[in-house]
């Protein structure tokens, strides 16, 4: 029998057994009188009904004991029954416990199920990359073996070789050179080489559609809220930037070397020079400035120019003013073999860590480094997300040994691609 056709069995036998309760409840009280329904007749037959009662109970005896017999019995089935009730509603209540049982066993199963093929898939991807290693190292060590055996037989060789004279003879010179020194070269000197035009094809090839950097910059512009002074935009480039500020209504001015962006940043109504950005920054008055951003462009600055850049920020921010640099993470492999190698006129990635430190030394103050651009998903090794996943699977120790080091392999390799500075210049001066 199914569970509905047992409910409905239950609720029947339910209420018979509810009818014969009441029936013996209402019954089990034999010598009590009952109201005779006739008016006159009635209340009189009533009336010697109760004045009998005691006579009834002394010359009946038998009829009391049926009566405490039938209260007996009534009490005890009055009990059953709450018993009953009370077991059934026990027993619906474990019903529903069951299913929600089942429901999760199920889910747990499908939860192991999945993982189950991600460890599959994980142990796969890494037994393949080891192989590929075990390939490439057995392939190094036959080109030693080759190498090995060339140079022994270069040195029989010799050795084998006549001397009948002097000059036949092979001697050992020593040659000293010196290594010519190579000055610092500025961003300016390495883009001598390519044409403005080139140069601009190369950042529409290279760095983005404008619309899509725009979006990325526009959480630059908060930074500049309440600033008094003009924000100067050093390397401008297309001008994505300078359009974001004056759409937040704020008053700026673009610095390029290329030709070619300062013009398009003149056609699109903006404020925009053509110069090398140190020596705009030297010609402006001290205290004169609301805001100094760079957007990818310190890595184009030779070391020494680093901090002559910071110094020059620093000293011609008015007091208030902010001071912004976004460039690439040196700690992200990722970015360097993807995006930094790229563009011929970078020179060296500056780590934040240095940047905060001269920002710091040259008076700034309230510095702050954030992370930001994440390597997107698809682009991470196979096999990290399952290692990075839900850490509360258990696992043995050999499985949390390989996450532990992929966890780090991936802090190393897939570090957030950029990082933005933003510093402060104080109302006083402070020391270096």
């Amino acid at each position: 029998v199914d569970r509905d056709e047992t409910a409905r069995l239950s609720e029947g036998n339910r209420a018979v057994v509810t009818n014969d309760l009441e029936a013996a409840n209402a019954t089990a009280d034999i010598l009590s009188p009952k109201p005779f329904p006739a008016p006159v007749v009635g209340s009189l037959i009533n009336l010697l009904r109760s004045f009998g009662q005691p006579f009834v109970r002394l010359f009946l005896p038998q009829l009391a004991r049926q009566q405490q017999f039938n209260a007996h019995v009534a009490r005890h089935m009055n009990q059953l029954q709450k018993t009953i009730e009370e077991l059934r509603n026990a027993a619906e209540e474990l019903s529903r416990l069951e299913e929600r049982f089942a429901e999760r066993s199920e889910a747990i199963d499908r939860r192991f199920s999945e993982k189950d093929a991600e460890k599959d898939a994980a142990f796969s991807s890494i037994s393949a990359r080891f192989n590929e290693a075990a390939k490439v190292h057995d392939e190094i060590e036959g080109q030693i073996g080759e190498l090995m055996a060339l140079r022994s037989m270069l040195r029989t060789a010799v050795e084998r070789a006549p001397a009948s004279s002097e000059a036949g003879r092979i001697t050992k010179k020593t040659v000293t050179t010196k290594t010519p020194e190579i000055e610092p070269t500025s961003w300016s000197q390495l883009t001598e080489w390519m044409e403005d035009e080139d140069y601009r094809s190369f950042q529409d090839r290279f760095r983005g559609n404008p619309e899509v950097i725009a979006e990325r910059m526009r959480e630059h512009v908060v930074r500049f809220d309440g600033v008094e002074g003009r924000v100067a935009d050093l390397g401008c480039g297309r001008g994505e930037f300078l359009d974001l500020l004056a759409e937040a209504g704020i008053d700026a001015i673009g610095v390029e070397i290329n030709a070619t962006d300062a013009e398009e940043c003149r056609r699109r109504g903006h404020d925009a020079v053509v110069s090398d950005l140190l020596e705009w920054l030297s010609e402006q008055k001290d205290d004169s400035l609301g805001g100094v951003f760079m957007a990818q462009v310190i890595e184009h600055l030779a070391p020494p120019d680093w901090q002559r850049f910071v110094e020059l920020a620093a000293a011609k921010l008015e007091a208030g003013g902010r001071f912004v640099v976004e460039t690439i993470n040196p700690g992200s492999l990722y970015a360097l073999a993807r995006a930094y190698v790229v563009d011929p006129t970078h020179i060296r990635p500056v780590h934040p860590e240095l940047l905060s430190f001269l920002a710091r030394r040259s008076g700034l103050c309230a510095v702050d480094v954030q992370f930001q651009a994440p390597v997107p998903d698809e682009e991470r090794p196979t096999g990290l997300a399952f290692f990075q996943g839900d850490t509360s699977v258990e696992m043995s120790e050999e499985l949390a040994a390989i996450r532990e080091a992929m966890s780090r392999l991936d802090q190393i390799c897939c570090a957030p691609q950029e990082y933005t500075l933003q510093a402060t210049r104080p109302a006083l001066r402070e020391p270096a």
